[in-house]
């Protein structure tokens, strides 16, 4: 998953600075429109910084990585997408870490039954309050089947994302490739890592 940042940019103020480890990379920019400089001797502007972060996340504190939902019968990708094999069919979506960062999601756009991808492709797109993010398959083949649900309610992502708000299912072209993605184990620890 990777994020496209929205219109509207102003300086945020250093002391605010943080790692932001879902899109691996420190920034000390945000993205709001028709907001002033943001400064480091104002206040006042660190008030509206503080009312625009908890709008984008709907008012919810993001987890701690202690936090997190990470089912150990589940694979997970780089990127944050998951995979649960079930039988010849894998099951995918994005993992809790990603639909937390994220922030409340409004749209999701996915794939056509029939559409074939390679492991690593982007096959859908998710539009939060934060961010437009692409999402890559973590395990290549036929789309057989989408979560028609999301095009009305795309915060079941959100609210279940191992569960209703699946993505996809795909006829896996490889199994095999399960063994390059992670456990719930080495997915917690990456994060962890990044911290």
């Amino acid at each position: 998953m990777k994020r496209n940042n929205t219109d509207g940019l102003f300086t945020k103020p250093s002391i605010l600075v943080q790692h932001d480890p879902l899109f691996a990379f420190t920034y000390d920019l945000c993205y709001v429109p028709d907001l002033k400089t943001i400064s480091q001797d104002k206040p006042e502007d660190l008030v509206i910084l503080v009312l625009w972060n908890n709008t984008l996340t709907g008012g919810r504190v993001m987890k701690e990585i202690n936090e997190l939902n990470m089912p150990d019968d589940i694979r997970y990708s780089q990127d944050h997408e998951w995979a649960r094999v079930e039988g010849d069919k894998v099951r995918i979506g994005l993992d809790d870490y990603a639909q937390d960062q994220l922030g409340d999601i409004v749209f999701v756009e996915l794939p056509q039954v029939g559409d074939t991808f390679e492991q690593g492709k982007e096959f859908a797109t998710v539009e939060s309050v934060k961010a437009v993010c692409e999402c890559y398959l973590p395990m290549g083949g036929e789309i057989i089947a989408v979560n028609t649900a999301l095009e009305q309610s795309p915060e079941l992502i959100n609210q279940s994302p191992y569960g209703d708000g699946w993505m996809v299912e795909v006829n896996a072209k490889d199994l095999s490739e399960t063994e390059a993605l992670m456990t719930n184990t080495a997915c917690l620890e990456k994060l962890k890592g990044a911290e």
